[in-house]
């Protein structure tokens, strides 16, 4: 009349307990984990070990995380849209054919290499965005 942990299985569900089956009392401890952490099975133990220490490393890694300044993103953008407003802005002017090329008349092409400079600054600058 003595039953097995297996002969109850086969009673219940009909099948024989698969050598990961947990029991739904087993189910229920885990889930309540309210209750003490010595009461666990061990691998949830360490389970819960390595989740305490991932969570601590994690917040470490947030804590020392860098953020750029506020203004480190406006400058970059503007710096690009600046420098291919002056691009357009020069081509725009020089279509004409008049000799006076804006935005800076005294200085010609060297408006090309003062845009691309600008617009250069502002890519830079994203390469250090963090």
């Amino acid at each position: 009349m003595a039953d097995t942990k297996d002969d109850k299985s086969e009673s219940q569900g009909g099948e024989k307990n698969q050598p990961g089956d947990v029991s739904l009392d087993e189910v229920q401890k885990i889930l309540s984990a309210k209750q003490d952490p010595k009461e666990l099975p061990k691998n949830m133990q360490r389970l819960l070990a390595r989740e305490k220490e991932n969570n601590a490393r994690v917040q470490e890694s947030i804590h020392g995380a860098k953020t750029n300044p506020k203004w480190f993103v406006p400058v970059f953008c503007a710096l690009l849209v600046i420098g291919l407003a002056w691009v357009v802005i020069y081509y725009a002017t020089s279509l004409n054919g008049s000799t006076t090329y804006f935005p800076i008349p005294g200085i010609g092409d060297w408006n090309l290499l003062i845009g691309f400079l600008l617009m250069l600054a502002g890519f830079l600058m994203t390469m250090w965005w963090n």
